[in-house]
């Protein structure tokens, strides 16, 4: 697989920059974090590596963290999963609404 890359990006990886992949638990985030590991180890990243996932709250798949946290497993990696204080996605859209 290849993948584009800008030159900036790359010029960071061979640094050993820290590189956040994040995930949803569908097949695309998962397809697209296992490219993007292999493409570091092909180019020999040696800096940190992890997994964000953002949970949505109430409208979020039941089954996106246990998905999101195999991958984890699987590459080796820790996940991060980050949620809003204030809840989920529905409840920033209310507030949203609210303020218009």
């Amino acid at each position: 697989m290849r993948l584009s890359i800008m030159p900036e990006i790359s010029a960071l990886i061979a640094t050993g920059s820290p590189v956040a992949i994040g995930v949803s638990g569908g097949k695309d985030s998962q397809a697209s974090a296992l490219a993007v590991c292999e493409h570091l180890d092909r180019v020999g990243h040696a800096g940190p590596r992890l997994l964000v996932h953002s949970d949505l709250g109430s409208v979020e798949w039941r089954n996106s963290h246990p998905v999101c946290q195999d991958l984890a497993d699987h590459l080796g990696l820790e996940l991060v999963v980050l949620r809003r204080d204030k809840g989920g996605l529905m409840e920033r859209w209310k507030a949203v609404g609210n303020r218009a």
